[in-house]
């Protein structure tokens, strides 16, 4: 399947900011303003109880304040929602992770100017949304077909999650809202598509199961838990969470062969090779190395873990 055009900066501010929503999502769980209504069982600690220092602080706090703060989100994310300019299927903006990012920002920092920026932008996407509850980059079509276009429903499955998650570390009722009635657009025209395997659905039932745990609302968690999604171009099956049965033993379909599989094989161990060299290295590099060393771990459990995320990164290689 063709990758998506990416309507962003030169710059590697989104990617970036991409890096820190995985980050910052290990200790998201309940850093929530508003107490969401499905509790999770763990409950550690929260963006607002933990502050990180040293090199791994320092990078986030670049990320935050060099990259995102520094990013031109009318021109960059806003504008293509207002004038909706694409006209094929191979575009995506991803303005929802940014949303997502600058939520978990605002909780991580506390900084009004940062959780300023973040309602900015989510004002901005939201004054470009229709009457019917359209909210994209591709024009309105007939019968809403615009909403069938490969990216189109990706661009509102993660808007929806980060509203979700905007509702959740700051306790906005607007936000809520917004993500409500979002995903009740979703389930009235994604719900009726003949083709779901030809639209690209990576974050739909994350994003409404986020929305159950705040809400409550039983109808989102059926729909994450029914609903035909995968995309037959990307070799996923296209079934529900409750019947999904595809594994991955025989390899990925395009792949076949003898003759192409050899020097694949050959290749992996390379790359196996050269990441097992760098991933201590990279630790003493990048000075946390002495953070390391000063956890509970001993020698061979670091070795060993090592190892263990050397075999585990290079899984499709192997």
């Amino acid at each position: 399947m063709s990758k998506p055009r990416k309507w962003i900066p030169k710059s590697r501010g989104l990617i970036s900011i991409l890096f820190v929503v995985v980050l910052a999502g290990a200790f998201f769980s309940s850093a929530q303003s508003k107490k969401p209504n499905v509790q999770d069982k763990l409950q550690p600690m929260t963006l607002k109880q933990a502050e990180l220092s040293g090199e791994i602080g320092r990078r986030i706090n670049d990320l935050i304040y060099k990259n995102f703060m520094m990013l031109d989100l009318d021109g960059f994310f806003i504008a293509p929602f207002r004038s909706r300019p694409f006209t094929d299927d191979y575009h995506y903006v991803g303005v929802g992770k940014v949303i997502d990012a600058g939520s978990l920002f605002s909780a991580y920092t506390g900084d009004p100017k940062v959780a300023e920026r973040t309602a900015h932008l989510i004002d901005g996407i939201l004054k470009t949304r229709d009457a019917d509850g359209y909210i994209g980059t591709f024009k309105p079509e007939p019968g809403a077909h615009q909403n069938h276009r490969n990216w189109a429903l990706h661009e509102q499955e993660y808007l929806l999650l980060g509203l979700t998650h905007h509702a959740l570390t700051t306790g906005s009722a607007a936000s809520l809202r917004y993500a409500r009635e979002l995903a009740d657009y979703v389930i009235r025209t994604f719900g009726r598509d003949t083709k779901p395997e030809e639209v690209c659905t990576a974050g739909l039932p994350e994003a409404f199961l986020v929305l159950y745990k705040a809400t409550g609302d039983e109808k989102y968690l059926k729909f994450a838990a029914e609903i035909r999604h995968g995309n037959s171009k990307g070799e996923v099956q296209c079934a529900s969470l409750l019947d999904w049965k595809q594994t991955f033993d025989s390899g990925a379909a395009h792949v076949e062969g003898t003759v192409a599989i050899v020097p694949l094989v050959l290749l992996s161990l390379v790359l196996v090779n050269a990441q097992a060299v760098t991933s201590l290295t990279s630790e003493r590099d990048a000075r946390t190395l002495d953070l390391l060393l000063v956890t509970e771990l001993t020698p061979k459990e670091i070795v060993y873990g090592k190892l263990g995320g050397v075999f585990y990164n290079t899984k499709e290689m192997v």
